[in-house]
């Protein structure tokens, strides 16, 4: 039996994954700031994104068990449509409201060689969003745990990493970030879910440490790129 399983199908329907199997959730849901991610737009009208976050947050409490972790890394502000988002602020409410109780933040610091993030693209060499924008190299790492009530310890380190396409990705987890959520969070044998898979760099990760892996992904390319890097780390 594979380690691995990729659905291209969205997230909001995870039916295919039993209530209460699945240890961990790692999410980096779309921004909506019209980046080219995947054939799915990144520009919905804001109402559809909320709902789109709302049921995916809904579908991860159900599948993870009881004390189950649910990681999701958001930038720190999106500006779509003419108004700026606190992308964690809202995330944060949403994954309270559907049961989860907020336990670590943590903060990356994100030095783009290559994209959007580039002092000419008004966010500076300091980490520092500017102008309308509203894009910015400062992320969120928000970990949240399934049968805790609201916030816990809130505890958290600031992490630097850098993305770079690639596999036909614009922003493929980076390895810092995958390392430091699977070392932290991460057993042998445990399944990992990721809701907005991308290439599945994360999912290869972690069935190279043991682990069963299932993802969710709309873009068919990406799944069948993903299929082949799974398949890969399979192998050894």
């Amino acid at each position: 039996m594979k380690p691995y399983i990729i659905y291209n199908q969205s997230c909001t329907d995870m039916s295919p994954v039993a209530s209460s199997s699945v240890d961990i959730g790692v999410a980096s849901p779309p921004f909506n700031i019209n980046s080219a991610y995947s054939i799915q737009p990144d520009r919905l009208p804001i109402q559809d994104h909320q709902e789109l976050l709302q049921r995916c947050a809904t579908e991860m409490y159900r599948v993870l068990i009881p004390g189950g972790i649910f990681v999701i890394e958001a930038t720190d502000i999106a500006f779509s449509y003419g108004q700026i988002t606190s992308l964690p602020g809202y995330l944060a409410k949403v994954c309270l409201g559907a049961g989860f109780g907020l336990i670590e933040r943590h903060i990356g610091l994100v030095n783009y060689t290559g994209g959007y993030e580039k002092p000419e693209r008004r966010a500076n060499e300091d980490f520092i969003t500017q102008g309308e924008t509203g894009r910015s190299n400062t992320m969120h790492l928000l970990v949240f745990q399934k049968g805790v009530a609201g916030f816990d310890r809130v505890a958290g380190q600031i992490l630097y990493y850098d993305y770079h396409p690639a596999h036909g990705h614009l922003c493929p987890f980076p390895k810092v970030l995958i390392d430091f959520i699977l070392d932290r969070f991460f057993k042998p044998g445990q399944t990992v879910l990721d809701p907005f898979a991308g290439v599945q760099t994360l999912g290869a990760a972690v069935v190279r440490r043991g682990g069963k892996s299932i993802g969710f992904e709309v873009d068919p390319n990406h799944c069948r790129t993903a299929e082949h890097l799974l398949a890969e780390a399979a192998r050894g």
